[in-house]
């Protein structure tokens, strides 16, 4: 698309501006997010903070008083398009009050990685737009450690946008994305998941968040019995491959293997 930089959609009727409500199942509030048209420099990305929508800065609890830019890069190119990523530190008032964004404190440590943007800047125009930006509706409940990614296989290409539920089984909330007819389209990159349970063996079962490898098109998934400690699965590991379908990853094959102690 000449001289547009092109925003990540996020549901129908969705407009530059806003962004999409995401719920758990009992209504729960879980984030609000998508693009915000908003233009910055490329010197900008690294120094300056977006806007978040789910939270924002004050005095209130659950506010943050301090927001910093933990780490940022350009990761891709689209017909022509440079593609950055940023990833921020939130500084939420529960904390001990003494931490700050990029000190050695545990508190911030566990909150450096608590917002990312991704921003386009177009081939033509230069201009440089936020076309996605995520944070958890609570500050603690998503980190993002992973930096985004674009792939592409067999003529199609995906952006990955890595997004880790807080919490021991480092669960995969994971956005994903294809690029058709010029634009961005939500892509569905976690339902294999639901085929490869049909085939478990009996008495088996995974516990942590499944990470495919997007640039191998392979996934390693460890399974666990019942008694099992989450450290310790003794059910083997199913060993997934997959592929680009027209809506979704694919799982074209598995195989189970015995973990070697």
């Amino acid at each position: 698309m000449a001289g547009t930089v092109v925003l990540l959609a996020v549901a129908a009727g969705a407009g530059e501006a806003g962004g999409m409500q995401r719920q758990a199942k009992d209504g729960s509030l879980l984030s609000v997010e998508g693009p915000d048209g908003r233009e910055y420099t490329v010197e900008e990305i690294g120094a300056r903070c977006v806007e978040f929508e789910a939270v924002k800065a004050g005095k209130g609890g659950f506010d943050y008083r301090e927001c910093r830019v933990t780490e940022s890069g350009e990761f891709g190119v689209v017909e022509g398009d440079r593609y950055y990523y940023a990833a921020y530190c939130l500084m939420p008032n529960y904390v001990d009050k003494e931490s700050k964004c990029g000190d050695k404190s545990f508190s911030a440590s566990s909150n450096s990685h608590r917002g990312m943007a991704i921003l386009a800047r177009d081939r033509l125009s230069g201009t440089t737009r936020v076309v996605y930006r995520i944070v958890g509706a609570e500050i603690g409940l998503f980190h993002f450690r992973k930096k985004p990614l674009i792939v592409r296989h067999g003529g199609e290409t995906l952006l990955w946008l890595p997004v880790t539920m807080e919490g021991t089984g480092h669960f995969n909330d994971s956005r994903y994305f294809i690029w058709r007819g010029g634009k961005w389209e939500r892509f569905d990159g976690t339902s294999w998941e639901v085929d490869l349970v049909r085939q478990l063996p009996p008495g088996t079962e995974p516990r942590k968040g499944t990470w495919p490898d997007l640039k191998t098109m392979t996934a390693e998934v460890y399974l666990y019995r019942d008694g099992d400690s989450n450290a310790g699965p003794s059910g083997g590991v199913a060993r997934v491959r997959l592929r680009v379908a027209a809506t979704r990853l694919e799982m074209v094959s598995v195989r189970f293997e015995q973990v070697k102690e």
